[in-house]
């Protein structure tokens, strides 16, 4: 049961992280994108204050007073204080006139955002488009806007686009001249300037406007219109799928005073699709959710893991436990470890790598009797000489002589050319083996040669005493310590080595092992039992004592 419980319970954790994480990126990466497209926009409706300067200062800039319908000429602009005593348009004076302010607008449903320039009671519209102008002007049913006799203008209400022909002053008691113009555009015209402009065009004479006649005129058209909604959308499309688009030369100019429609509030917008921008957005989130998907998939395999070493270990401890609460409470409870499996190999590696570097770091050296004399103090060690009693009884270390300090003495060794004196008898040499305990010149220091040295101090130095060693005797006592030496170094490595893999077992560091500080350790500990306690050696092995491993020495009687 517990086993089936981690089993599912830690991937469902893991799922469930990694769909919150998903969620997290789409909703981030859905945010970013709008708050990017509101940026966009604001900066492109921001330009609109500079589109109408130049459509207020540009030659084709018509006002319309509705009230009246008729065409404003410049004397009529001048008596409205729109153009200066020279004719020009005052800036100052048309500012007065047409105020606005920008807010934004999101619609999640449409996925569309819209950007309004409020005018408050007034509307703005450009003069027509030149390109809708050429369309229009280059069509043969238009003679009448060719002889210049009609104007057309163009404004939007609930999301389509609506042009209006204007009859000139003669005309301005009917609209049947502006009705029989708007009929006249067909389908193929309306094709025309959507594919020129960007724009949906919606065609509408005076009677699709007002319902049934044609006895208005074409600025009360635009009032009725008006007054059919709370407010008049003049928009500005975006042109392409991505950047927003405000045209500098849609619609003609329009003024529309407070006193016709005072309860409407009229505004400009421009409207950007988001459609292509979360296309985009879709091939960077298929990425994400491939990685994700990666992702879930490791976390998934990595908790099947940990869930069965917890099983494992649990188990242990659950078998361990059973006994003891059934009743046997004298059973003592193992300590269970969870196996890892590379505790092993890692323990083997560290030893093999312990052992190369002390290899490497201790190589062999050439074994000679001097070994362990260093070559500047060979000279200065030897100034004595090294004799062998006459008398076998009397022990050897007996007969080792210091010179005096002013006096220096050489190991005579005869030639093999010079021939023996017949008067000297030849000297007996024993066949007793040269002690290995042989202490020359200044290197003592041990308390037993010490000892030995102001035991000698009590008699006199008598060279007849002893005899010079021969080589051959020499050679051999070199052999017999070599033997002697590397049979220690040989148990030394060994001991060292134990002492190493225990430690490797019992979790403890080696970095500042060494075997020479190793040999040096044991070499004096081993000197300084013999010489307290008399022993006649000391061995020693590897213990753990307190859960450290330790040495442990054993002397020898």
């Amino acid at each position: 049961m517990l086993k089936f419980k981690l089993w599912i319970l830690i991937p469902l954790i893991m799922l469930s992280t990694v769909i919150a994480f998903t969620m997290f990126i789409f909703y981030g990466s859905y945010q970013m994108v709008l708050e990017n497209s509101k940026i966009e926009l604001k900066g492109t409706v921001g330009r609109l204050n500079e589109v109408f300067d130049n459509f207020r200062f540009s030659n084709r800039l018509k006002a319309v007073n509705v009230a009246n319908s008729i065409s404003l000429v410049q004397s009529e602009m001048r008596q409205k204080k729109i153009l200066n005593s020279k004719g020009q348009i005052d800036k100052n004076r048309m500012n007065s006139i047409i105020m606005g302010k920008i807010e934004l607008n999101f619609n999640p449903k449409t996925e569309y955002i819209i950007a309004y320039y409020d005018i408050g009671d007034k509307a703005l519209l450009s003069t027509v488009e030149d390109e809708i102008l050429q369309v229009i002007i280059s069509s043969p049913l238009f003679d009448a806007v060719k002889e210049n006799k009609i104007s057309c203008d163009i404004f939007t209400h609930r999301n389509k686009i609506f042009i209006v022909a204007l009859a000139p002053v003669f005309m301005s008691d009917t609209i049947a001249g502006s009705a029989i113009v708007v009929k006249m555009v067909d389908d193929r015209l309306a094709y025309e300037i959507r594919d020129i402009t960007g724009y949906d065009i919606s065609m509408f004479s005076g009677d699709n406007l007002i319902g049934s006649t044609f006895r208005q005129t074409a600025p009360e058209v635009l009032v009725n219109i008006m007054q059919s909604s709370d407010t008049v959308l003049l928009h500005g499309k975006m042109r392409g799928n991505k950047a927003p688009f405000f045209p500098q030369n849609i619609p003609a100019m329009i003024t529309v005073f407070q006193d016709l429609v005072p309860e409407k509030n009229i505004k400009l917008a421009v409207t950007m699709p988001l459609e292509a921008k979360f296309s985009d957005l879709r091939d960077i989130q298929f990425i994400a959710l491939v990685v994700l998907i990666g992702v879930l998939i490791i976390g998934v395999i990595v908790s099947f893991s940990i869930s069965r070493t917890i099983y494992t270990s649990v188990g242990l401890m659950n078998d361990a436990l059973v006994p003891a609460i059934k009743g046997n409470l004298s059973v003592q409870i193992p300590e269970t470890k969870i196996p890892s499996p590379f505790d092993e190999l890692v323990r083997n590696i560290n030893k093999l790598l312990f052992v190369a570097r002390e290899k490497i770091s201790t190589p062999s050296k050439p074994s000679t009797i001097f070994s362990d004399i260093p070559r500047e103090d060979v000279k200065r060690t030897f100034t004595g000489e090294i004799r062998i009693p006459t008398t076998p009884s009397k022990p050897i270390s007996k007969e080792i002589g210091i010179p005096p300090k002013n006096q220096s003495a050489e190991v005579k060794i005869p030639k093999l050319d010079e021939p023996a004196k017949k008067d000297e008898p030849p000297k007996e040499v024993s066949s007793r083996p040269l002690s290995t305990e042989i202490f020359v010149g200044n290197e003592l220091s041990s308390e037993d040669v010490g000892q030995m040295i102001e035991d000698e101090r009590n008699e006199e130095y008598n060279p007849d005493a002893t005899m010079v060693a021969s080589i051959d005797e020499i050679e051999a006592l070199d052999k017999a310590k070599q033997a002697n030496k590397a049979a220690e170094l040989d148990e030394f490595r060994k001991l060292f080595d134990k002492y190493i893999a225990m430690r490797l077992d019992n979790g403890e560091s080696i970095e500042n092992l060494n075997f020479d500080n190793f040999i040096e350790k044991i070499k004096n500990t081993r000197s300084e039992l013999i010489k307290k306690g008399n022993y006649r050696d000391v061995k020693f092995d590897v213990i753990i004592k307190n859960n450290k491993v330790t040495l442990k020495a054993n002397p020898l009687k």
